[in-house]
């Protein structure tokens, strides 16, 4: 599993970026929220997705992308909300839909994490920036920010709610066939 997770996360996370296509990390997200509910339906060892995020991280390394550590410290990142929410909550659609939701959301958190490294302390500045990212991210003009934050903090989220069913979906009819 987390081979296939970082094969795509190189191949595609690469291609993506280096289009600077918009959102491209949380199509990432998304698609690896989708893949790992996928693959819990089928095995249920414990520790399997910290496990697998561990290895994509590590094999993300190998990238031949120019930004690797904010990709790896995402990866990591969304692997540990999923494996504690789950852990948490049990195998079972509310586990995996928040968990999912939270991991694609993360990679917003990432970005928040990334001006706070960025411009310090000032959270002016900081909160500027990511209004800044959101009007570009989202293109929409005459929000207040905390409007526009809060919008895409939702849209986050439920994409990470959708890749979760979808997962959760094919998981079952695997299982099913």
């Amino acid at each position: 599993m987390g081979s296939l997770w970082a094969s795509f996360e190189i191949i595609v996370g690469s291609f993506l970026h280096n289009l600077k296509v918009p959102f491209s990390g949380t199509t990432l997200s998304f698609a690896s929220v989708f893949l790992v509910i996928a693959y819990v339906q089928i095995w249920r060892e414990k520790g399997l997705v910290w496990r697998a995020g561990l290895i994509c991280a590590l094999m993300k390394s190998l990238s031949p992308s120019a930004v690797i550590l904010g990709p790896m410290i995402g990866i990591m990142t969304e692997a540990l909300i999923l494996s504690i929410m789950i852990g948490l909550l049990g195998r079972n659609l509310i586990s995996y839909v928040l968990a999912g939701g939270l991991a694609v959301l993360s990679a917003l958190l990432h970005k928040v994490i990334s001006l706070l490294i960025l411009y310090g302390m000032d959270l002016v500045r900081i909160l500027e920036g990511l209004y800044n990212y959101a009007v570009k991210q989202l293109r929409i003009t005459g929000l207040d920010p905390v409007t526009l934050i809060v919008l895409l903090a939702l849209i986050y989220f439920t994409a990470g709610i959708i890749a979760s069913v979808l997962g959760y979906l094919a998981g079952q009819r695997y299982l099913k066939h």
